[in-house]
Order: structure tokens, then C-alpha cells, then sequence
């Protein structure tokens, strides 16, 4: 008798445990096909013939929008050697959103809107380095006119910045039908280089034309955007009589 329930209490852990191994497979299991799914699957863009490569941990997505095309308009994303990557298709609000891709540089071209050289930060910031587009640095516009952005760099020093108040540096940028300002705030955990804190800052959808840069008041620089030159960079370093 004794036998017999012993032999079932074995019995029962043996089922038990069993029981155990199958849950810890499922949760185990579950969280990578969910994880799978969502790295091929974008909803808001119905992307053809490209799935990422699991081993592109460090793979983002872009965000596209084109005024100007309906839905159902394609955008190919490209490698600068023209290689295609994605095919993209307008959704009715204009927008396009690619797949997850590595930091680099890219095009997005459509063929009534033309071309934009863009470059993926890994920051999964935005820059454009020439063509028909721009960037606010988070979404990609296209656009069927040479449109230039100006990314402006602020150095200060170190001793300029107030532990405690910080320092601000007010830009802005005026043209013809154009006015735009930006702020920049510094802190002592600000970015560091060289004895400087560094911010920064862009002026983006630029038609072209001759622009004014006014620094904390005071007219410092011309600058001109062209088919020829359409994204500048520039670095300033405010007076050290600044407050």
C-alpha cells in the first residue's frame, strides 16, 4: 500500500514539472515571435519586398512625408550606390514610414518629386545632404523644389556658463519671406569640447535666396542658399563680452 503511494506522489511531481518545463518554453517562446513580428510589420505604411535582417540591432525607422503626392504614391528608399532597399507607399496623410535601417546615408526618391540625399544619425536623427527635401531632423520632407537647411553650431565657454542660471544664446534667421528663431539653452551638463559647451541648433525648408543671421541681437552673418549649396553648417562662437 505504502508502494503504491509513493509511487503516485512521483507521479504527480513528475506531471508537475512537466507542466512547469511547457509554461517556462511558452514564455520564453512568445516574447521573440511578438518581437519578430513587430520588426517586419510597420502599420503605418504598407512596405513591399523588405523584411531588416535580425542582427540589425542598431537599425531604425524613418518617417517620410510629401505634401504633394496622394496616397498610393511609391517613395524608394536607396543606397548612394542606387541599390533598392524598400518600396514605400503613401498613405492618405501624406506619410511613409520605412522599415528599420543602419545609420548612413540614404536616398528617398520619387519620380515626380525627384531625389533627397539624407543622412541616418545614430541618434536616429536627420540631416539632408542635398536634393529636393528637408528635414526638421525627425521627419524627412519631400518636396519638389530645392529646399536648404542651416545647421548652426554654438560654442561658448566653459566659463561663460553659470552653474547655477545657465546661459541662453538667441539666433535668428531672416530672408525674404522668411523669419525663424531659435533658442539655445547651456548648462553645465551641457556637451564639452575642447573647453567649450556645444548646442545646437537647425533652420530648415529654406527656399532658396540670401538670409540674415542675427545673434543675440546683433546681425553676424550672410548666408545664401542655392541648388548648388542647399545644406550649410556653420559654427559660431558668440563674443566673450556676451552675459
Amino acid at each position: 500500500m505504502r508502494f503504491k503511494q509513493g509511487l503516485c506522489v512521483v507521479l504527480a511531481l513528475a506531471t508537475a514539472c512537466m507542466s512547469s518545463v511547457l509554461l517556462v518554453q511558452a514564455a520564453v517562446t512568445e516574447p521573440a515571435e511578438i518581437s519578430n513580428a513587430a520588426k517586419t510589420y510597420s502599420p503605418r505604411s504598407p512596405n513591399d519586398n523588405y523584411a531588416p535582417d535580425s542582427d540589425m540591432h542598431d537599425a531604425l525607422l524613418v518617417s517620410l512625408y510629401a505634401e504633394q503626392l496622394e496616397s498610393g504614391a511609391v517613395i524608394d528608399i536607396l543606397t548612394p550606390n542606387r541599390t533598392q532597399l524598400q518600396h514605400l507607399i503613401v498613405n492618405d496623410r501624406h506619410e511613409a514610414v520605412a522599415d528599420a535601417i543602419p545609420p548612413g546615408k540614404y536616398i528617398a526618391e520619387n519620380r515626380d518629386l525627384g531625389s533627397v540625399l539624407f543622412l541616418l544619425h545614430e541618434n536616429a536623427s536627420l540631416s539632408v545632404l542635398g536634393g529636393c527635401g528637408w528635414t526638421d531632423g525627425e521627419i524627412l520632407h519631400l518636396s519638389d523644389n530645392e529646399i536648404g537647411t542651416l545647421n548652426l553650431f554654438c560654442y561658448v565657454p566653459v566659463s561663460k556658463v553659470d552653474p547655477e542660471d545657465g546661459l541662453c544664446c538667441t539666433y535668428s534667421l531672416i530672408g525674404e519671406q522668411y523669419v525663424s528663431d531659435r533658442i539655445l539653452h547651456f548648462t553645465v551638463e551641457t556637451a564639452q569640447k575642447d573647453g567649450y559647451y556645444v548646442q545646437s541648433c537647425s533652420f530648415a525648408g529654406l527656399p532658396e535666396g540670401s538670409y540674415t543671421l542675427v545673434e543675440n541681437g546683433t546681425e553676424c552673418q550672410r548666408i545664401t542658399i542655392s541648388a548648388d549649396e542647399s545644406s550649410i553648417r556653420i559654427r559660431r562662437y558668440p563674443p566673450e563680452n556676451m552675459k
